[in-house]
């Protein structure tokens, strides 16, 4: 059986990437991985800057571009993948949200108290409340974000968290 070799990387402080067996190298880009066509990882790691002459000495091996990349235990990749996920999905969800909340407002299905939805995401526990998605702490935004609560359940799902459970209260 072949097993995959996986480095993760932190690029500039903020962009997240891997390596596998040496080879193909991702970034983590919108809660997925895409090829990294660019060759952010494998230029930083041998220190290639695309700003120096092509005869420079300089041109590989420059430690200011290799200091630009930090290799990351599996730990610390997956909290970064983690937050990047859930940032990404908090985003699209306070958008779907906007689009629904004038017509919520003006008729509210009913209202609700304690309204959550907690989940584990690559063996990490995460909960999300109202607030988390600009919504209030008023009973009818709870009552929304409980009327929501099916599509954060197919979302994280699908982004790979498991024990997706959504609680609130009938207020």
């Amino acid at each position: 059986m072949k097993t995959t070799e996986i480095k993760y990387y932190l690029i500039r402080g903020v962009k997240l990437g891997k390596k596998e067996n040496g080879v193909s190298s991702y970034l983590f880009k919108d809660g997925k991985w895409e090829w990294d066509k660019k060759n952010l990882i494998n230029d930083r790691l041998i220190g290639y800057d695309p700003d120096e002459p092509d005869d420079s000495p300089y041109k590989i091996g420059s430690t200011c571009v290799m200091d630009e990349i930090e290799e990351l235990t599996f730990e610390a990749a997956m909290r970064i993948l983690n937050e990047k996920t859930i940032e990404f999905l908090v985003s699209k969800w306070k958008e779907d949200l906007l689009e629904v909340k004038p017509a919520w407002d003006k008729r509210p299905g009913w209202p609700a108290k304690m309204t959550e939805t907690s989940f584990i995401l690559n063996g990490m526990k995460y909960t999300i409340v109202p607030e988390d998605l600009g919504l209030t702490d008023d009973c009818w935004d709870q009552g929304l974000m409980e009327s929501f609560q099916g599509i954060l359940r197919e979302d994280l799902e699908q982004y790979g968290a498991t024990s997706v459970y959504n609680s609130g209260f009938i207020d």
